[in-house]
């Protein structure tokens, strides 16, 4: 799934985007997102499923990908219901300059 996959509207504007990498073996979604106007609409589960089906065609088994668990978009519920959970917790940092 090494690669870039967008969907785009009618103005030409990125309505999807999912940017997967293989790592250590490990499937990861790297970027899925969808513009706030397209929201709601199945467009980021249609996505995540269609990437999973090509990972899995491409014999992967396990897949991943890392969010804000306070995400406002609705993105933690989408992967749960997706069959995803979470397989760890990280601490983030920061130091505004």
């Amino acid at each position: 799934m090494a690669g870039r996959y967008s969907t785009f509207g009618a103005s030409g504007n990125p309505l999807v985007q999912v940017l997967g990498l293989v790592v250590f073996g490990v499937a990861l979604i790297g970027i899925l997102g969808v513009r706030k106007h397209w929201r709601g609409r199945g467009l980021g589960r249609a996505l995540l499923l269609q990437g999973f089906g090509a990972l899995y065609g491409r014999g992967k088994r396990v897949v991943g990908l890392m969010v804000d668990a306070g995400n406002e978009t609705g993105a933690v519920q989408l992967y749960e219901s997706a069959g995803m959970r979470v397989a760890s917790r990280e601490d983030v940092y920061e130091r505004r300059m």
